[in-house]
């Protein structure tokens, strides 16, 4: 894990004060007081104040009749959705692994976070020339076939709000900056279950994207890229349907 020292900023006391006081809690496994708290961290009891109720108005915490603090059940769907990626991510690894090997193209699995498609995981283990991203990094949300799966999955009215408040981004000649087309595109990917990149993105490189309707609060979905001599005309309706049928599987042993 990286440290904060390593990237030469500045921490927030506050931030990690929180983590502390919930990690008590996590131990403790009992309701606790602002003074039982503040005795057992070392913190000023006004400090543990403010903080326990800042994580209480945010849900981490709720507030019994005896006046005493607990985990919220905001902790516990949050700490639910994580469990759920992570085992997303197990049980999407072989799919990822089988897309690679059957169509040359490196497999991405990724998720909305903001205006950003979020890496999660990926499989490139196909040798030579490829297109590839590191787990973790995050690329434009209103370009590609990535970000184009994930919008699909938004409601009219966010997608509306995202685009309203957002102008669309020039990567090459062929990416549309035409919000009304844009929107267009978007819902033909949700009616259709697929979502294209003709070179929009980067020149050369073309990308097949399929939304992964595994979670309602984190949009999730599986594409594959590889440059423009990996996904010629002829092959695109066949890795269309390997897509598909990957991402109906997961959805199912998901739904399980």
């Amino acid at each position: 894990m990286v440290k904060a020292d390593e990237l030469k900023i500045k921490p927030v006391p506050a931030v990690y004060k929180c983590f502390d006081i919930i990690d008590l809690f996590v131990t403790a496994q009992k309701p606790m007081g602002i003074s039982a708290i503040a005795t057992a961290l070392g913190y000023h009891r006004s400090t543990v104040f403010n903080l326990a109720y800042s994580l209480l108005d945010l849900g981490i915490l709720e507030r019994g009749d005896d006046g005493k603090f607990h985990l919220g059940t905001r902790f516990f769907e949050l700490g639910k959705t994580a469990g759920r990626t992570s085992g997303l991510v197990h049980m999407a690894r072989p799919y990822l692994e089988e897309i690679n090997a059957e169509t040359g193209l490196t497999a991405f699995l990724g998720v909305r976070s903001a205006l950003n498609a979020v890496v999660v995981d990926k499989a490139d283990m196909v040798s030579g020339l490829k297109v590839s991203t590191d787990v973790g990094h995050s690329l434009p949300l209103l370009v590609g076939a990535g970000g184009k799966a994930l919008l699909s999955q938004l409601s009219d009215e966010e997608l509306d709000r995202i685009l309203a408040a957002n102008d669309l981004i020039q990567c090459t000649a062929l990416s549309c900056v035409d919000k009304n087309d844009f929107k267009n595109i978007i819902l033909k990917v949700r009616e259709e279950g697929i979502a294209y990149d003709m070179e929009e993105y980067a020149d050369g490189v073309r990308a097949l994207a399929v939304p992964l309707r595994v979670s309602k609060s984190i949009p999730t979905a599986i594409w594959a890229v590889g440059l423009k001599w990996r996904l010629p005309e002829e092959r695109i309706d066949s890795c269309v349907q390997l897509l598909k049928q990957i991402a109906s599987n997961i959805e199912q042993k998901m739904a399980t």
